[in-house]
């Protein structure tokens, strides 16, 4: 796992000088995102505080703080170089250096915790979703998205390879409807 996790990491920390330019913005992120935020907004309280694992460059927080006014934003990435593209690109944010697995904050002191497109990334998703439900105030909002290898096209098969290499830890759809048993988090 170790090496899956160096290896994502180098990647991150190349793609931060670009990724707010990369084609897969408008082709995904920025979907996933506007989904996201119609969806959790509404229910975010006036004056909340939301944290976002893998937030990236904090696009996804700058659209939940165009959304609502006067929350409190705070993203963290595993990578160095999307922590430094964040604070550069976006200094409004509060963007810190962090792993899911070790949220650097106290009990219970954010309304919600969004991530979307990273749970695939983390490298022990017990561990990180317990300290999720950590830091979340009784009657928060977790609203993960992520995809499943099942959603990457089956054709043509050597454009996916890598795709579906990077992604070999994720569960598949059926493993996503077995949720209750847990086993997939493992």
């Amino acid at each position: 796992m170790h090496e899956r996790q160096a290896r994502d990491d180098r990647h991150f920390d190349r793609w931060s000088a670009r990724y707010d330019r990369s084609f897969a913005q408008p082709l995904l992120f920025a979907p996933v995102h506007r989904s996201v935020v119609a969806a959790v907004a509404p229910r975010l309280p006036r004056s909340g505080a939301v944290l976002d694992i893998g937030c990236g460059t904090g696009q996804l927080l700058d659209r939940l703080g165009s959304a609502r006014p006067g929350t409190a934003l705070v993203g963290l990435d595993r990578s160095a170089g999307m922590v430094g593209a964040a604070r550069a690109k976006r200094p409004h944010l509060q963007v810190e250096a962090g792993t899911a697995e070790a949220l650097p904050h106290p009990d219970r002191c954010f309304d919600m915790v969004v991530t979307t497109l990273s749970f695939h990334h983390w490298s022990d998703r017990r561990a990180a979703l317990g300290e999720v439900f950590r830091v979340l105030r009784p009657a928060g909002l977790f609203a993960l998205t992520d995809m499943s290898i099942d959603d990457l096209p089956r054709h043509p098969a050597a454009l996916w390879a890598r795709a579906r290499e990077r992604m070999s830890g994720t569960p598949s759809l059926a493993e996503r409807d077995q949720r209750e048993s847990g086993s997939w988090l493992a």
